[in-house]
């Protein structure tokens, strides 16, 4: 049970509402024309080209992702190169963010030119002062010490997570060059020395700026294009902060939605299409029908975005103040499950399938919520009750998709999100002994079990050939511990609680990207964000899965 809830994310409360440089749009390179009478009587005989190839990336946009754009602008090559030439011959590309109340699916038109001071070099180590981050990285290194209160208790999050790092101080550009980007790795640099809002007399750390766009690219330079369109830039604003990547993929494409004419322009009706997911957070897709409690409104100018008030509620929106705990919001069914998750109305059962996807029935035989510390979860919500099932069904957006096109084996989609990473030992996996000790946590005792059990090369290799048990039970351990972590109101770091850290800085488990690509079957692909080797290989991957499922 417990695997099944965390594949669909952890349940929380919802309420009914009442009354229910510059880019030139996608990139594209056409056929080369038929120009003579021996090239028409040759076509009679050829066999048509292959369908082409629609890509949406999906690129998150908030202040955190800056590392992960540079590495999508720096390893397009490692995509397209793995890709067919007669594919590459037909592809076109476009881009949209996660920013559904900004952005609203809309295709990139404009290159990112600066990041802010949030993308500085920052390395996630546990320090609680300077020397500490001296000792293991040297002398220019300054600590970002956990919370005053609480002290080095909050050293660590449940899961191990840690709440301080590393930031490198400079005084020049040329230093953060030399530091991190030398010439003979790069080609180029474009780190800058800058401080905080630019003020002069601040500490100035090291931000690798976005790689430059030199301008429309031209057909078929796909390391220029992708400097002009992945790079969209890090916000620091509160909308894209609610990343909602999968219905800003369907806003995007939408043939009857508020983006219709682009999606008209950009199917082409032969084509196949792929969907690129490429988050550091959980999907925060809001249910259209849900309604906080706690998000008031007299009309709709109340409500941010394209949200409208209905019946005194704003609908589609949560408060800002849960847009980082989306990993605990659950999937909206109806105003039963507010009802229910009170104690409050719930549905009679007699066996947990009787009970919806994530509920289980408990020994009064009435459905409940089956989530690991509910009350600690329901302790975030204020009034009581918000906004516990807010989330968009992610099992609804296969059929969405494949509607797009004539056959639903010519949609595919790829989730690049952070999961746990395997490699290592048990905290390198972010399996913390508290989880470990804690009974509550099936699916780690369960994973005790398993390594109990384990042969010792399947302990040293979990992705080896013949480990594939023991591989699921660690990494089901894994998730459970973060999620665990994530609503621990023992710790009020807990929300900044993530599941994998690399040098590039930290990601959330994006459980609902890669269950939507798990639903895709054969046609649907996930690579975690925290590749210790980078994006380099994770993009050849992604190439050389299209390839073969267009082959």
């Amino acid at each position: 049970m417990w695997k099944n809830l965390i594949l669909a994310g952890i349940a929380i409360l919802a309420v009914a509402c009442d009354g229910g440089g510059a880019s030139e749009g996608p990139a594209n390179i056409p056929p080369a024309p038929v120009d003579s009478a021996s090239d028409l009587r040759a076509a009679d005989t050829v066999p048509p080209p292959p369908p082409g190839l629609d890509v949406l990336w999906v690129v998150d946009n908030s202040a955190s992702m800056c590392q992960e754009q540079r590495g999508l602008a720096t390893h397009i090559e490692d995509f397209v190169g793995a890709l067919p030439p007669e594919v590459v011959a037909e592809l076109q590309m476009a881009v949209i963010t996660t920013d559904v109340l900004w952005g609203q699916g809309a295709f990139v038109t404009e290159v990112a030119t600066k990041y802010p001071n949030a993308c500085s070099e920052t390395r996630i180590l546990a320090c609680t002062g300077d020397a500490d981050c001296q000792a293991q990285l040297g002398e220019s290194w300054t600590c970002n010490p956990p919370p005053s209160t609480g002290g080095t208790l909050l050293m660590e999050s449940m899961n191990g997570s840690l709440n301080s790092s590393c930031s490198y101080v400079c005084q020049t550009d040329h230093e953060c060059c030399d530091t991190f980007c030398p010439a003979d790795v790069c080609g180029e640099c474009s780190h800058e020395c800058v401080a905080p809002g630019g003020g002069a007399e601040m500490t100035k750390n090291c931000v690798a700026q976005p790689l430059p766009c030199a301008g429309p690219p031209p057909p078929g330079d796909w390391g220029a294009w992708a400097r002009c369109h992945l790079q969209v830039g890090a916000d620091q604003s509160f909308t894209a902060n609610l990343e909602s990547g999968i219905k800003a993929a369907w806003m995007a494409l939408d043939p009857a939605g508020l983006n219709a004419a682009q999606s008209t322009g950009f199917l082409r009706p032969d084509a196949n299409l792929l969907i690129i997911f490429v988050s550091d957070e959980e999907d925060c897709s809001i249910a259209e029908e849900f309604c906080s409690p706690s998000y008031d409104c007299e009309d709709d100018s109340d409500c941010p975005g394209p949200t409208t008030c209905e019946g005194g509620l704003c609908a589609g929106i949560i408060k800002k103040d849960y847009y980082n705990i989306c990993g605990l919001l659950g999937e909206y069914q109806g105003a039963e499950h507010h009802q229910c998750a009170y104690d409050l109305d719930c549905d009679d059962c007699a066996e947990d399938a009787d009970c919806p996807s994530g509920w289980t029935c408990k020994s009064d035989k009435k459905c409940r919520p089956y989530i690991y510390g509910f009350n600690i979860v329901a302790s975030f919500q204020q009034p009581a009750g918000t906004p516990l099932f807010a989330l968009d069904p992610v099992a609804e957006y296969p059929a969405r998709f494949q509607s797009l096109k004539d056959g639903a084996h010519k949609v595919l989609v790829a989730a690049i999100t952070g999961d746990a990473r395997m490699d290592g030992d048990d905290a390198g996996a972010m399996i913390s002994d508290a989880c470990l000790a804690d009974e509550r946590l099936d699916l780690c005792q369960a994973y005790q079990a398993a390594k109990a059990a384990a042969e010792p090369s399947c302990i040293a290799t979990p992705s080896a050939t013949g480990c594939e048990d023991y591989l699921d039970a660690r990494q089901d351990c894994a998730r459970q511990c973060y999620v665990a972590s994530k609503g621990d109101n023992k710790n009020p770091q807990a929300k900044s609680s993530y599941i994998c850290a690399w040098d590039g800085g930290s990601a959330d488990w994006g459980s609902r990207y890669a269950r939507l690509a798990k639903l895709f079957g054969d046609d649907g692909f996930a690579a975690n964000l925290c590749a210790p080797e980078g994006f380099g290989p994770v993009m050849q991957a992604l190439g050389a899965f299209v390839a073969a499922r267009l082959d």
